[in-house]
């Protein structure tokens, strides 16, 4: 048998039997199933023909962990891509999210919060706006939810956060994650209009050059 617990509470049903296979000694013994999200723990048992009981491990073993968010499918980080131009590349965050069962994940969608790196003040700042929510696409969990949007140039991190019809609340990943990197587009805007140097929360403004020539009267 397999005992499983949730958060150190053992779940319905268990322990569960488990099924045996394999010609002779040692057999493979499995149970397979489904779990909500939560972290849990668990612990094999059997009772011999003698009353014998072993238990293993002892104590019981840490997993699995079953997120809530986490990368989406192919993914190793939340932003694609990780670098751009200012205003000039869309970036793409997205998160998979298996909702609470009975939850439609636009009703209780992903957030993303964006920081971004002030350099002269040594400290990072959520841009004007954060956290932005996102889309749900999908027709079962894990539903992939995505957010679009242009940057200025400067460093950034992100996270992302979301908030059961239960009230828990679960962000992903633990710390901000660092990107994209957004670079400086040296050219013009529509209008020709000089391009921002910075987010929006701090624009920097493009000097040009102007000469002057006077000529005289008559």
């Amino acid at each position: 048998m397999v005992h499983i617990w949730k958060s150190g509470t053992e779940i319905d049903g268990s322990p569960f039997t488990t099924s045996c296979t394999g010609a002779s000694a040692p057999y493979e013994c499995t149970y397979e199933t489904t779990l909500d999200i939560g972290t849990y723990s668990y612990q094999f048992e059997v009772t011999d023909s003698t009353g014998s009981t072993v238990l293993f491990p002892d104590p019981a073993a840490d997993g699995p962990t079953v997120y809530s968010l986490f990368w989406c499918s192919g993914w190793s980080e939340g932003v694609d891509p990780t670098w751009g131009y200012e205003y000039d590349t869309l970036f793409t965050y997205c998160v998979d999210y298996t909702p609470l069962p009975g939850d439609d994940p636009n009703d209780y969608p992903p957030l993303v919060h964006i920081w971004w790196y002030d350099y002269d003040y040594g400290d990072w700042y959520e841009i004007d706006g954060s956290p932005f929510t996102m889309t749900c696409t999908g027709d079962a969990a894990p539903y992939a939810c995505t957010y679009e949007t242009y940057l200025g140039a400067g460093s950034y991190q992100y996270q992302f956060e979301v908030t059961d019809s239960s009230g828990a609340t679960t962000v992903f990943p633990d710390y901000p994650w660092y990107g994209p990197e957004v670079y400086y587009y040296y050219g013009y805007g529509g209008g020709g209009a000089p391009r921002a140097a910075g987010p929006e929360q701090r624009a920097a403004w493009v000097a040009l050059p102007i000469s002057f020539r006077l000529r005289p009267e008559g």
